[in-house]
């Protein structure tokens, strides 16, 4: 399990530069960039960057920040991923519905991809696999 969550981490990284490289590219033919544009794309890129260090940190069992900021994180992840799309105009003026079988498809396949994100950030925040300092500075497993 371990080499799995080595090579998503990898894949993550990859499919996260993909992301933003086709941000950047659309944004050049789109030939016009809003200020609102570029607040979500800066705060998805930060979520992206965190997102990261998360699913690195749980695939080699290191310990960045604390247990209790992973746990804030994790939540502001999954209400993230609920508000972006919809901020961006991915889901369109009446929802999902709207959306071509196309759209729908590619939507299906994103969140396959994303799904080990949510479940190593979510492990790595409340799972026994690492270490957590105590106030007092030292370490206690659990």
């Amino acid at each position: 399990m371990k080499i799995f969550w080595r090579m998503y981490a990898w894949l993550f990284v990859l499919l996260t530069l993909l992301y933003f490289i086709g941000v950047y590219v659309a944004t050049i033919f789109k030939g016009i960039v809003f200020l609102q544009d570029i607040f979500w794309w800066s705060i998805s890129l930060v979520v992206s960057i965190i997102s990261i260090v998360g699913v690195f940190c749980f695939a080699y069992h290191k310990t960045v920040l604390t247990a209790f900021f992973w746990r804030a994180f994790f939540v502001f992840l999954v209400g993230w991923e609920i508000i972006y799309p919809v901020a961006i105009g991915l889901t369109g003026d009446i929802g999902f519905k709207s959306l071509p079988t196309s759209s729908i498809i590619k939507l299906f396949v994103i969140a396959c991809l994303m799904f080990p994100q949510y479940v190593a950030i979510f492990l790595y925040a409340w799972g026994d696999t690492r270490k957590r300092e105590t106030k007092s500075g030292k370490e206690k497993k659990g």
